[in-house]
């Protein structure tokens, strides 16, 4: 056990464990990659920053480059400042020499000569989910871009963590392909691995073009191995495992919507078309035809019945438009959190406030950017307007309600769904993924 104290926090024991299994790697005489997988909101960061004490502590020269979504840089740069006092932080720069430096994906590859001349220590890389690798007609796999660059990144640093809270979202293949991006020592190759799942190899689309085949879940054999694989280098826990007291999900977790006529038939229109970006046009045209959204005002109407802070989501900035314009009309106080107040620091740190404040509104509505790294707990209240493809997504939203010092016991998670044939298949896609993850 190594002693740690992080200013004003008094560690969980599953805390200390997770910062002594990742010193423990630090202190290996060989290049270690680790993942730290656990649920939303048991203390990811505060388990990194642990490492990050220990290093500083050594050897006061360690740099770290954190890289991070810009959504998260500002609460990066906040947590450091609040448990690490005394460790300069800030925006990586070429020879600015920070302790800390926090870098978005999207500037890696501009400085990457700049970075790999660094004296890095520790390269944590936050969200390592959210490059999916995409597959070719051949079944090879191929990194996201981001991805790509944090391979090339990581090749030499000594210790590189990776952060997420879902390992595996939408395919069998994204816990391969997230421990390749980080260069895991040992790791199987492609091939090799790509024998440890069931495939479906669709038959060629409406243009004669044949898809790429889509991994489903893992061989029975290919599951124990798979186990295997991530046994030494990924910790995951749950809140029921370590024995923590989180709010527990009550409620229905889908209520199916009735369409208007015209709106089903666009919909469901949708559910035949080949090429996805089409399909989901139209299927989102079908949910707002005339501006109208019965998905929305089914939520609304719920929190009309019973006023209590709020979260409604969805993928699309138009739908939450139909969502504002029915809480205008019930007179329900809301405010919003999309990508354009997360590009302004100060009015997303206003929102928050406003949204935290007992007298504040009741509702913030939110598109994806909502899903990682806020800290929404004064509400249990969380409201999808329509299910995500991503199962892993629906998670990541929960973890904003379903955390360490919730003042709340339960909280409700309810998805409203236009109830038609395309969404009743989408519903049955989501739960199969859910089962293989």
């Amino acid at each position: 056990m190594f002693p740690i104290s992080l200013h004003g926090i008094e560690l969980y024991p599953y805390q200390s464990q997770g910062i002594d299994w990742l010193i423990e790697a630090y202190e290996q005489p060989t290049r270690q990659v680790r993942v730290l997988a656990d649920d939303p909101g048991l203390g990811k960061t505060i388990q990194t920053l642990g490492l990050v004490r220990h290093l500083i502590d050594t050897d006061p020269t360690t740099q770290v480059l954190i890289v991070c979504p810009s959504s998260l840089r500002g609460q990066w740069q906040r947590e450091v400042e609040h448990l690490l006092p005394g460790v300069s932080v800030g925006l990586w720069k070429p020879d600015t020499h920070l302790q800390v430096g926090l870098i978005t994906p999207g500037v890696l590859r501009g400085n990457m000569a700049e970075l790999l001349a660094e004296r890095l220590a520790l390269v944590v890389v936050d969200e390592v989910s959210e490059g999916k690798p995409t597959l070719d007609n051949h079944g090879g796999i191929h990194l996201a871009i981001k991805s790509r660059q944090i391979k090339k990144l990581t090749a030499d640093v000594p210790l590189v963590v990776g952060l997420t809270a879902t390992m595996q979202e939408n395919s069998p293949a994204e816990p391969w392909a997230i421990l390749d991006s980080l260069n895991t020592p040992g790791l199987p190759d492609w091939a090799t691995f790509s024998t440890w799942l069931t495939w479906k190899r669709p038959k060629p689309n409406g243009y004669g073009t044949q898809r790429p085949p889509q991994p489903l879940d893992y061989t029975t054999h290919g599951e124990q191995l798979t186990r295997q694989m991530l046994a030494p280098v990924v910790l995951r826990r749950t809140a029921e495992q370590v024995g923590l007291r989180l709010p527990e999900r009550v409620g229905a977790r889908i209520k199916w919507v009735t369409l208007t006529p015209a709106q089903r038939h666009i919909y469901e229109q949708a559910g035949k078309l080949t090429a996805g970006k089409k399909m989901h046009r139209q299927a989102k045209a079908g949910m707002l035809h005339e501006g109208f959204s019965p998905v929305a005002q089914a939520a609304v109407a719920e929190l009309q019945a019973q006023p209590r802070k709020a979260i409604i989501y969805s993928e699309y900035y138009e739908m939450l438009d139909a969502a504002a314009a029915q809480l205008d009309h019930a007179g329900i106080r809301y405010t919003r959190l999309d990508g354009e107040v997360t590009s302004k620091p100060k009015m997303r740190e206003k929102v928050l406030a406003a949204f935290a404040d007992p007298n504040g509104p009741d509702v913030v509505l939110g598109t994806r950017v909502i899903e990682r790294g806020l800290n929404l707990q004064n509400a249990n209240t969380l409201f999808s307007l329509d299910l995500s493809w991503n199962p892993g997504r629906e998670a990541q939203r929960e973890g904003r309600v379903s955390r360490i010092g919730s003042p709340h016991g339960t909280y409700t998670h309810t998805v409203f769904m236009g109830d038609t044939p395309m969404s009743r298949a989408k519903h049955g896609t989501v739960d199969r993924k859910l089962r293989s993850a």
